[in-house]
């Protein structure tokens, strides 16, 4: 089984609560979340700026402007530590693990090294003279 399949069959409970294929109910994203109260649900919606659209005694998100709102803290992790973080976001959300494996190990690992400080500098200096 692969990891699509495997991801598919995970939220194949959920398609009832997908109106179609651009909206998701609040009640959905309660399930999605992890909530139990969907006050928290409105909060989660209201600070990471998704949009509730209501429809009668229905409340509605648009399933992309919630997906890049979730995944945005995983996008930002990859932005800064990959250069072609676009090609390796795009292979998670499709689950695509062999091009995702060559898209991470393919490029040159960039080590992040910190700046160091004025007192760090010359300590090094000093120990470079002796």
């Amino acid at each position: 089984m692969s990891l699509r399949d495997d991801t598919h069959t995970k939220y194949a409970m959920l398609l009832p609560l997908i109106s179609d294929q651009n909206h998701i109910l609040l009640s959905g994203l309660k399930h999605i979340l992890g909530y139990k109260d969907m006050r928290s649900v409105l909060a989660w919606c209201d600070q990471n700026g998704v949009c509730i659209i209501h429809q009668g005694n229905q409340k509605w998100v648009n399933k992309y402007e919630f997906l890049l709102s979730f995944y945005k803290p995983f996008i930002g992790h990859l932005r800064a530590r990959h250069a072609n973080w676009k090609t390796i976001a795009l292979h998670f959300m499709e689950g695509n693990l062999e091009a995702l494996l060559a898209s991470v190990f393919g490029e040159p690992v960039t080590p992040h090294a910190k700046k160091q400080r004025k007192v760090q500098t010359d300590f090094l200096t000093s120990l470079k003279n002796l």
